[in-house]
């Protein structure tokens, strides 16, 4: 005699669809989680909120044989990611563009980071050169002692 037992449950072909389905939706929620922390991490804010606190030139130099450029290593003290590419510099007075007179090694810095800006200047730099970095509350004001008068 047989006996004939009824099947309760999912059968082994439903049960791997679901496992596959259950996978794949977990798979593609880490994906948008992990894409939007990104995304979030990469982003910057466009509009400058330096202050006189936010950097601190470590440093200048010229090289041998160049009286019309000027290196300024200079540390981003701020909390945060900066665009070094937006930050105003000035010699006496007369603004610097970005790309004409004025370039940076690297765009983004992160905190602590140091970057190093490149100023060019149709006259040659002296001591008495005047470097000023506008920020939001406020002007820094660099001179580089090191350079001849």
């Amino acid at each position: 005699m047989f006996v004939v037992m009824e099947r309760k449950g999912i059968t082994p072909v439903v049960a791997v669809v679901l496992l596959m389905l259950v996978t794949i939706s977990g798979s593609a929620l880490l994906y948008e989680a992990f894409t939007a922390a990104q995304d979030q991490a990469e982003e910057f804010d466009t509009d400058l909120d330096l202050t006189t606190d936010s950097l601190r030139i470590e440093s200048c130099w010229m090289e041998e044989g160049e009286d019309t450029q000027l290196h300024l290593s200079i540390r981003n003290e701020a909390s945060a990611t900066l665009n070094a590419s937006e930050i105003p510099f000035r010699v006496e007075m007369e603004p610097l563009e970005q790309g004409s007179n004025l370039s940076v090694d690297q765009e983004l810095v992160n905190a602590q980071d140091t970057f190093v800006a490149t100023l060019t200047n149709d006259e040659a730099w002296t001591s008495d050169t005047r470097i000023d970095i506008i920020t939001t509350d406020d002007t820094i004001e660099y001179r580089c002692f090191r350079l001849p008068n």
